[in-house]
């Protein structure tokens, strides 16, 4: 009998689910969505907050690490990984990257290959391991052209000798970006 009333009425609720549907298809794009590796939902990064300090997202010290990977009944896999800014010496010039310090089971438990050379393995951890790295995808074009030769090339990082040993397949980074 109102039609004014009627086409408000519809037009209310048209506007609502419309808006529903579009925070909620941003939601789940940006925060639901698994990662893109293998396993990407199962993925996790730990980090602890110190009540002293009362400081959030601080990583584990490695007696920790050691703890937690010896004693987790719930993980399939533990892997390290803390990102610092260093210097890279060897091209043409000095360049400064952000590194990523991971343990030789990092890729594996990322679900992730080289597209380029070999990932880390258990031999490439601990003091007495021979330095090496990995570029990402995106730093390998960019810094390097995709110059398939820096494979085995050897690089001078904040005082130490690395050498190149593979490029990374394209990923998002998680849980840090990084070039190295």
């Amino acid at each position: 009998k109102a039609p004014g009333f009627t086409i408000l009425v519809v037009l209310t609720l048209a506007l609502g689910i419309g808006a529903n549907t579009a925070l909620f298809s941003v939601f789940r794009g940006v925060l639901l969505r698994p990662l893109p590796h293998e396993n990407g939902g199962q993925l996790m990064y730990l980090t602890q907050k110190t009540t002293a300090s009362g400081v959030n997202a601080v990583s584990f010290s490695v007696p920790e690490i050691i703890d937690l990977r010896r004693d987790s009944k719930l993980l399939n896999g533990f892997a390290e990984f803390s990102a610092m800014p260093m210097t890279m010496l060897g091209g043409k010039s000095p360049v400064q990257v952000q590194a990523g310090i991971v343990s030789g089971n990092y890729f594996d438990v990322m679900g992730l290959s080289p597209v380029l050379g070999r990932a880390f393995a258990a031999r490439d951890d601990g003091a007495a391991a021979d330095p090496v790295m990995m570029l990402t995808y995106e730093y390998w074009q960019n810094a390097f052209g995709a110059d398939r030769g820096v494979l085995g090339k050897m690089f001078h990082m904040n005082g130490r000798s690395v050498t190149v040993v593979g490029v990374l397949e394209p990923a998002p980074p998680f849980p840090g970006a990084t070039d190295v």
